[in-house]
Formats: C-alpha cells, sequence, structure tokens
C-alpha cells in the first residue's frame, strides 16, 4: 500500500477547511442531540425538584430534567467559565455568573436570555435570588455587592464595604437582610431596602468565608470558611452572638444549606466530603464520602430528601441524606471526548481522555451503558465501518478493541508512546495507527496483525488517515 507524505501544516489546513464545512452545516441544520462534559465547578437544583443546572467545559451552562436525567438544552451565550449558579425561588428563572463578571438571567422553560449584565468586572464570585424572587444579589472580586431586579436584570444599588472580594450571599428568609462574605474572613450584613450596614463579624473565619446559609427562622444563620468551620449565629434580642462551632472539614467549606424545617445542615468540603448536622447540637449525623478530589459544589433540596454534588472528578451525584447512599449520576463524560463512532443496532459509542466508554442511542441521544472502564489515559478512538467493534488508542501505545454489543476487550501493544490518531479503510479491512513515538503502523483487522510500520517521521505522528478505496495512506508529523 503507498505511503503519501503529508507536511502537518498542510494537513492542519486541510482539517480546519473540513471543520469549517462542518461548522457550517451545523449552523444551518438541526442538533439532533448533544452531551455535555461539567466542569467539575459548581451545581444547582430548582427548588420544586424538577431541574439540575450543571456548568460546563465550553463555558456553558447544561439544563437537565431530574426525573430523567435527560439533558433538556444547553445555554451556551457565556464566555468564559461559569462560577455561580442560582435557581428562583419559583424554579422559573436561572441566574448563572461567569468568572470574567458576566451576569446573564435565563427562563428555565425556554433556556430564553432575558437579560445580562457587567455586574463586576474584575470577575465573579456568587450570585443568588432572593427568598422573595424579587432580587438578584451577585459578588465579585471588586469587593462589591449588587443588587438586580430579578425581572429585568436592572441594577438596584451596589454595596460598599468589604476590603476583599465577596463570596457568599445569603439573603433572609423574610428578603430584607443579605448577608455577604469575604476573602479576608469577614461577614457583613445589610438591609436590602437601602444598603445599610447593620453588623459586621469581624474574622468570623480565619481565610475566607466561603459560604452561608440563612435558616428558615430569620433569627439564625450559618456561616463556613476555608478554615473548615461552620459557625452558627443567633439574634438575642437585638445582638448578633455567635452560639455553636462545629469543626466540620479538614478543609475548605465549599457548600452550605438548611433543611426547611431547620432540623438539619448540610456542608460539602474540598476534603471530598459531604456531611449532615444537627443544627442544635451541632453533631454530625452523617459523613459521604462524595468525591476523592474535593466537592467544589453542593445543591440540596429544600425538604432535604435529596442532596447533589459535583467536585472535581466533574461528576455530578445523587445522594440520599437520610442514608448516606447514591442514588443517581449524571451520565455525562468526566473528561474531554478523544474518539466517537457508530455502532451496529443503532448506538453512538465514545469515549473520553479518562478512558470512560459509553454507548448512548443514535436517534435520541439517551444514555444506555458504560462499557468500559480503561486503567489509562486514551487519547484516540473510533469504530469499525460495520460499527461490530470500537478501538481505542492510549497513553502507553496500547490499543485495545471492544465489541459494541459488549464483551471482553482485547489489548495490543501497538506503540511505544502514545497512540493519537485512529484511521479505518472504508471496508474495515485495514486500521492505521499513529503515535507520539514518530511512528506509523498499519494493521489487518479484525485480528489486529502488524501488516507495516510506516517511516520515516520527523518527530510525533499526530494524525493518520485511509483513502477511500483503501489504496492509500497519508500521515502527518510534527516537523
Amino acid at each position: 500500500m503507498p505511503i503519501i507524505p503529508v507536511d502537518m501544516r498542510a494537513l492542519s489546513v486541510a482539517l480546519a477547511i473540513i471543520a469549517g464545512v462542518w461548522t457550517a452545516h451545523a449552523q444551518l441544520s438541526d442538533i439532533v442531540w448533544r452531551r455535555a462534559v461539567p466542569s467539575g465547578e459548581v451545581v444547582a437544583t430548582s427548588p420544586d425538584g424538577q431541574w439540575v443546572a450543571v456548568a460546563c467545559e465550553g463555558d456553558q451552562v447544561a439544563l437537565y430534567r431530574r426525573n430523567s436525567l435527560q439533558l433538556e438544552r444547553v445555554l451556551s451565550e457565556h464566555l468564559s467559565p461559569v462560577v455561580s449558579l442560582a435557581f428562583s425561588p419559583d424554579s422559573q428563572r436561572l441566574a448563572t455568573l461567569d468568572m470574567d463578571g458576566k451576569l446573564k438571567l435565563w427562563q428555565v422553560a425556554t433556556g430564553a436570555l432575558y437579560a445580562e449584565r457587567d455586574a463586576h468586572p474584575l470577575g465573579g464570585r456568587v450570585v443568588r435570588f432572593s427568598t422573595d424572587g424579587a432580587l438578584v444579589a451577585t459578588g465579585g472580586s471588586d469587593s462589591a455587592l449588587r443588587l438586580w431586579q430579578a425581572n429585568t436584570g436592572a441594577p438596584v444599588r451596589a454595596v460598599a464595604g468589604h476590603s476583599d472580594g465577596v463570596v457568599s450571599i445569603a439573603f433572609s428568609p423574610n428578603s430584607q437582610t443579605v448577608a455577604s462574605g469575604d476573602g479576608n474572613g469577614t461577614i457583613r450584613l445589610w438591609q436590602v431596602s437601602n444598603g445599610s450596614l447593620t453588623r459586621s463579624f469581624n474574622s468570623a473565619h480565619f481565610g475566607e468565608v466561603s459560604a452561608l446559609a440563612w435558616a428558615p427562622d430569620a433569627n439564625r444563620f450559618a456561616s463556613a470558611g476555608s478554615d473548615g468551620i461552620i459557625r452558627i449565629w443567633s439574634l438575642l434580642g437585638t445582638n448578633w452572638q455567635l452560639i455553636r462551632t462545629i469543626e466540620a472539614h479538614s478543609l475548605t467549606v465549599s457548600g452550605l444549606a438548611y433543611r426547611s424545617d431547620e432540623a438539619q445542615l448540610f456542608s460539602a468540603s474540598w476534603d471530598g466530603t459531604l456531611k449532615v448536622h444537627n443544627p442544635t447540637s451541632g453533631a454530625t449525623l452523617r459523613t459521604i464520602n462524595a468525591d476523592e478530589g474535593g466537592v467544589n459544589s453542593l445543591s440540596v433540596l429544600p425538604n432535604g430528601s435529596e442532596m447533589v454534588s459535583v467536585g472535581v472528578g466533574r461528576l455530578v451525584r445523587f445522594w440520599n441524606p437520610n442514608t448516606g447512599a447514591l442514588t443517581a449520576t449524571l451520565p455525562e463524560h468526566a473528561e474531554p471526548v478523544r474518539g466517537i463512532g457508530f455502532g451496529a443496532g443503532g448506538w453512538v459509542v465514545s469515549v473520553d481522555l479518562g478512558g470512560q466508554v459509553k454507548r448512548w442511542s443514535a436517534i435520541g441521544g439517551s444514555f444506555d451503558a458504560n462499557l468500559f472502564q480503561h486503567n489509562a489515559q486514551v487519547f484516540s478512538g473510533g469504530a469499525a465501518p460495520d460499527g461490530s467493534y470500537f478501538v481505542l488508542g492510549d497513553l502507553n501505545g496500547k490499543v485495545v478493541r471492544l465489541s459494541v454489543s459488549g464483551g471482553a476487550p482485547t489489548e495490543t501493544q501497538a506503540h511505544t508512546d502514545a497512540v493519537l490518531s485512529i484511521a479505518f479503510s472504508p471496508d474495515g479491512t485495514w486500521m492505521a495507527t499513529a503515535s507520539a513515538d514518530g511512528t506509523a503502523k498499519l494493521w489487518q483487522m479484525p485480528q489486529m496483525a502488524l501488516v507495516a510500520t510506516l517511516m520515516p517521521h520527523n518527530g510525533t505522528v499526530n494524525a493518520v488517515a485511509l483513502s477511500s478505496d483503501g489504496a492509500l495512506v497519508a500521515t502527518g508529523d510534527t516537523l
């Protein structure tokens, strides 16, 4: 089989043109279905339990139906990563705030963007709705707390007084007071009607005040910090006093929420755990190991029936607080997708960087099964032309072949370094692989018999392709 040497720069241009054509076609036609990759930074559940919002890679927010975990739509108007999410109390609106400080307000039912504001030019940190749903509050790296009309996005006022970025916000149950916490460990209480400061708690935490939650009776609120401590404050007469300290976590507390009857207080932490506390006694009722890399965000239904977490592992997980049981996991890939192909029987098969191989319905995109979990990072993958099997190439030069219908995979040590590209001839007789070891190889399929090593190459071979008649191989390297 002849080999066509292709300069990588020319190949890159060709691929860019192909991508441009695909993008143009995508803009002119409907997307049949799509899936998202969670960023691992933030998750929010609607108070009515019907929706889950997840910050995703690509500066996007994905909206899921809770009962089916079906992806309903992707909100794609942000130009930087989304750092905070909040549903309105009636679950009909969603507020999103990104790293660049842009605030956007959305209709949940339609996905329509109805307002956007440049809220914090130095960067956004947190967004929350008032308890009555009339206002949205944002905090940012500019040390400002800002209030906005929830129905229009119109500015109400900016409140100054913090000496560091505002990183946490909570409204009182009657929406008359808003609490804000900053990066220096200070908590401030503000009168919503005029923005006046009513109380300041200096050095409430060592480091930043990472989370705030107001108790349902309005006379108590809880704070948590990068010191891993939860503190409960109570209004006794006309004075606010610290009434309880809970040594909750070993690292930063990333989420805090009360149950609607105040019988339980929930927390999440970078130490990888979720905890359920008795706020009266301070006792820890349950500890859940949620994400060994750390939990970045927690959302709890008002009645305390479900906790939702996301963390460094990027998996969005649903938990029963009463038993600690994992009840569901969003089926999305937790890492960037490195390979995809159509499988026989109406399937789409995909593999991500972390080695997870998943099978989806080609018609509606519904998740079907996790086919395989590889033990190394994966850089390439694709399906045979007849859709009977899927092949992936990993960091260590191995190629793994597995049946689309399931079953034990077969593994071949194809290269001495990462397999970066895989291509099939149209009839499936030949498969070509390209590697960081400076070689490309030709294989007879499906037995995976080595036919030829294609050399020489100058450096990493990044790409490989077979001609439409299966007679030619094209490769592209780095030099």
